[in-house]
C-alpha cells in the first residue's frame, strides 16, 4: 500500500519495525503540481475554482473539482451553472447514473465534473480524443487533508501513466485546519498578508502539524494496546486451560479430593455447562478488567510525553495486579460452581 508522507514512513517503523521506499512510478510523471492558491473566505474561494474551471474549460480540457461534502459539491454545482451556464456531471453518491459512466466521460474534452473528496478515488480516468495534446485532465482540491497522502491519491487523478496533466489546491483560511494546527492569531495575521509564498508555506506547516499529532496520537494508542493485547493473551490462555478436558481430568480430581467433593465422574456430564460457564463468566471478568483499564489509561492520554510515560508504567503495573486477582477469583469461582453442582443427585 502506499506510505506517503515521512511522518508516515516513521509510523511505520516504529510501530511494526518495517522499512520502507519510494518506489517509482511505471512512467515518468508528466504532471504539472501547480502551487496553492490561498484565499481568506469561502466565498473567495468559490469564485477562484470557477474562474480556474473556466479558463481550463475554454482550452477544452476536462476539469474534475473534488469538494469535501455532498452538500457543497451541490452548492458548488448550482452557482458553477448559473455563473458559467456551462453544464457540469456531479459524482457525489446521489447521482441517478452509475459512477462508472460518469468517470468515463470525465476525461472527455470539454468536460466539468463536480465530485466529493472520496468518489470512485484511485480509478483511472482515460482521456478523451485529443485532450492529451490539450494538456490532460486538470484536478482542483478545495481543501488539505491532514494527511498528505491522501491529497497525493487526489493530485494522482491526473497525469496517469505518464500522460500530462496538471493539478491546483484552491484553499480557504477558514478551514477548521489552519485554526487546530496554527491558532486562530496566526490565522488572522495571514488574512492580512499579501506575500503568496508565506500563505502557502502556513498551510503547508498546518499539515505538517497535523500529521505529526496523529502520528503520536496513534503511537500512544498503540503503546496501551499492547498492554491490553497481553491482558487478553493471558486471559484466553487460562480460558484455553480450562477448556482442555485433558486439563479439566488433571485438576478437578484434585480439587475434589482436597475439598471432599462427591460425584466427580459426573464431569462428563457437565461439560456442556461448564464450557458455556467458562466462556461466559471469562467474557464478563475481561470486559470488566478491560473496561477498568481504559478508563486509567484516558486519564493520562493527553499529558506531556514524560506523564504519558510514567502513566503507561502505572498501566502495566495495574493491569497485572488487577489480572492475578480476576484470575484467582475466576478460579475460586469455577470450583465453587464445579463443587456445588458435582454433589447435586443424577436422576
Amino acid at each position: 500500500g502506499t506510505i506517503g508522507s515521512d511522518t508516515e514512513q516513521k509510523e511505520i517503523k516504529a510501530i511494526y519495525d518495517i522499512n520502507s521506499m519510494r518506489i517509482p512510478t511505471n512512467k515518468p510523471s508528466k504532471r504539472n503540481d501547480m502551487p496553492d492558491l490561498v484565499v481568506n473566505d469561502t466565498q473567495q474561494q468559490t469564485a477562484a475554482v470557477i474562474r480556474s474551471v473556466r479558463e481550463m474549460h475554454a482550452k477544452g480540457r476536462p476539469v474534475l473539482v473534488s469538494w469535501e461534502s455532498i452538500a457543497d459539491t451541490r452548492m458548488f454545482h448550482e452557482r458553477f451553472k448559473q455563473e458559467t451556464g456551462i453544464d457540469a456531471q456531479v459524482l457525489n453518491g446521489e447521482q441517478n447514473e452509475p459512477a462508472e459512466v460518469i468517470i468515463q466521460r470525465a476525461g472527455q474534452k470539454g468536460m466539468v465534473t463536480i465530485a466529493t473528496n472520496l468518489a470512485s478515488r484511485g480509478v483511472d480516468i482515460l482521456l478523451g480524443e485529443g485532450v492529451e495534446e490539450l494538456g490532460g485532465i486538470h484536478v482542483i482540491g478545495t481543501r488539505h487533508f491532514q494527511s498528505g497522502r491522501i491529497d497525493d491519491q487526489l493530485r494522482g487523478r491526473a497525469g496517469r501513466q505518464g500522460r500530462p496533466g496538471s493539478s491546483q489546491f484552491i484553499i480557504s483560511l477558514t478551514d477548521s485546519l489552519y485554526k487546530n494546527f496554527l491558532g486562530r492569531e496566526r490565522v488572522d495575521q495571514l488574512n492580512a498578508v499579501q506575500d503568496k509564498d508565506e500563505r502557502r508555506q502556513a498551510v503547508g506547516l498546518a499539515q505538517k502539524k497535523a500529521e505529526e499529532h496523529n502520528f503520536f496520537v496513534r503511537l500512544r494508542r498503540y503503546k496501551v494496546y499492547q498492554v491490553l493485547d497481553r491482558q487478553m493473551t493471558l486471559f484466553y490462555g487460562e480460558m484455553g486451560r480450562l477448556f482442555n478436558q485433558k486439563r479439566m481430568y488433571l485438576i478437578f480430581p484434585e480439587y475434589a479430593k482436597k475439598e471432599k467433593i462427591e460425584n466427580v465422574n459426573n464431569i462428563d456430564e457437565m461439560e456442556s455447562f461448564l464450557n458455556v460457564f467458562i466462556a461466559l463468566s471469562f467474557i464478563k471478568a475481561y470486559s470488566q478488567h478491560f473496561q477498568r483499564l481504559t478508563d486509567l489509561s484516558e486519564e493520562f492520554d493527553r499529558e506531556d510525553e514524560g506523564a504519558f510515560e510514567k502513566g503507561l508504567d502505572g498501566l502495566r503495573e495495574t493491569a497485572d495486579q488487577d489480572m492475578k486477582q480476576v484470575l484467582q477469583d475466576f478460579r475460586g469461582n469455577f470450583f465453587d460452581w464445579f463443587g456445588r453442582i458435582s454433589t447435586v443427585p443424577r436422576r
